[in-house]
């Protein structure tokens, strides 16, 4: 998971919410939505950090669910995140992301830097969890970021090996120095040209600060 910095919403919501009546289930264009929240979110769901190509992989996600909210709050783009679709036709027992979690409250958010922080990494296996408690429940259990089924985990741990092997290989073997590890997690850390940033940034992000540490 990664902090997600909210751009302005879409003109076409602007427009829509100054009408009396307007309410969530009434706004025609939610593409618009869907494609500024892929944007701004590098083309990767909010929660597992999967890639999500296009708008119709997406489904836009309330982080206050929506049925705490009323028709006004529920237009609200400050609390709306693009999160994928992969698992939504599973078993309960097999989903992540929004369709496991349900109305269930979050303490994670991918809004507030300081919870992101929080968030450790096994380098072993891939998994995701946080000594916080409430915080290791949302990943665990809540979202369900560790189902075996969903290949999460193994996922997280390629692209882990795959950091590695591109540190060896460009620093042949040698300590590599702190200009490199932070131009690496710039790398990581920014979209593509085509505005897309690297599927399990987190957990590579995370590897590279606790080398950054380890060469203090």
């Amino acid at each position: 998971m990664l902090y997600i910095k909210k751009n302005n919403e879409p003109a076409s919501l602007t427009k829509y919410k100054k009408q009396s009546n307007a309410y969530y289930d009434g706004f025609k264009y939610k593409d618009d939505i869907r494609e500024a929240l892929l944007k701004e979110q590098g083309y990767l769901c909010a929660y597992c950090m999967r890639r999500i190509s296009n708008v119709k992989e997406v489904t836009i996600e309330h982080y206050v669910p929506q049925s705490e909210l009323d028709e006004c709050t529920a237009l609200d783009y400050r609390n709306m995140l693009g999160v994928c679709k992969i698992d939504r036709e599973r078993k309960k027992e097999y989903q992540t992301c929004d369709s496991h979690r349900g109305n269930e409250k979050l303490t994670v958010n991918p809004f507030d830097r300081d919870t992101i922080k929080l968030i450790k990494y096994e380098r072993g296996t891939g998994k995701i969890g946080s000594k916080n408690e409430c915080i290791d429940k949302d990943l665990n259990y809540t979202l369900n970021l560790n189902c075996k089924n969903s290949h999460l985990p193994e996922n997280r741990l390629h692209v882990l090996k795959v950091l590695g092997n591109k540190i060896l290989k460009d620093n042949k073997g040698k300590i590599c120095s702190k200009s490199y590890l932070l131009n690496l997690k710039r790398q990581i850390e920014n979209p593509d040209k085509d505005g897309k940033i690297a599927e399990y940034a987190g957990i590579m992000i995370w590897y590279i600060n606790k080398r950054l540490k380890s060469n203090r």
